[in-house]
This record gives C-alpha cells, structure tokens and sequence, in this order.
C-alpha cells in the first residue's frame, strides 16, 4: 500500500478534523501525538508504512463511529502491544501519564 503525499495529508487532517469531537484537554495532547508520529514516519523506511497509514485509518473510523458520550480510548490489544519496538511502549507508556495527568486537571 502505498499513500501519495495527498493521501498523507487527507489522512492527517481526517486525524485532527475527529479530535476536534474531544475535550479540549485531551485534543491538545492528541493533536501534538499525531504531529509528532506524521513528522516521525515522513523518511520512514518503505516497510514500516503500510502497518503506519493502516493503524492511522483504523483510529479515524473508530473516532467517526464512536458515540461522543462514551467517552474516547480503548485498551490496546496484546498481541499488538507485543509487536512493538521498545521505543514503541515507551511512547505509550508516555503518552498513556500524558492522558491520565489531563484527565485530573
């Protein structure tokens, strides 16, 4: 699978345009997470994208069909969570405080 720059950037904004459905809080810390991944995998090598703009695509529909009531955040799979570099869970783990410190503000 292979995501032209026009593609990318569809896919970005689609990203942003659903964090504006979330508590300001939480949409701040989404929207410098996304930025920060996008520039990250801009000179990624070749194979590590389609798993990128695949795992991108899914959070957009989940955001799209969610019910804003519900609240927002699912608990990321196992086997997924073990195909992860160390880096990876770091940024998760991060990101993950990063949440829970918003969510007590």
């Amino acid at each position: 699978m292979s995501h032209s720059r026009a593609a990318t950037l569809a896919l970005y904004r689609a990203v942003l345009r659903q964090h504006t459905k979330m508590p300001s809080h939480m949409r701040e810390l989404g929207d410098a997470y996304v930025k920060r991944e996008f520039r990250q995998h801009q000179n990624a090598k070749p194979e590590f994208l389609p798993g990128f703009f695949s795992a991108w695509e899914s959070y957009v529909k989940d955001l799209s069909a969610k019910d804003e009531s519900a609240g927002f955040g699912r608990p990321i799979e196992s086997k997924k969570m073990n195909a992860m570099t160390e880096e990876q869970r770091m940024n998760m783990e991060k990101l993950k405080d990063e949440a829970r410190k918003a969510r007590n503000v």
